[in-house]
């Protein structure tokens, strides 16, 4: 199965999950890699702590034309995808 699910979703790098009939996480693409790579996660870069102008600029702009009402998602713990409609 994830063969073939890793194949449907590469092209569009969006983020899948198969869940049995009893609604428990079969397979999740955030997960998915081939036999005898290593699964790796570049660490972003120690920043230093003084703030540039163009940074504070960037975050003013998300602040305000991003919605601030929306929910926060929230991973369901044990990959139960029951709570999904």
């Amino acid at each position: 199965m994830a063969p073939v699910l890793r194949r449907l979703i590469s092209p569009t790098r969006t983020r899948a999950r198969l869940f049995d009939a009893d609604a428990d996480l079969l397979l999740d693409s955030r997960h998915l890699y081939t036999g005898g790579q290593v699964l790796r996660f570049d660490l972003p870069p120690i920043r230093p702590e003084a703030v540039t102008w163009s940074e504070r600029l960037n975050s003013w702009f998300n602040r305000v034309l991003q919605p601030g009402n929306l929910p926060l998602y929230k991973e369901p713990p044990g990959g139960n995808g029951a709570i999904y409609p």
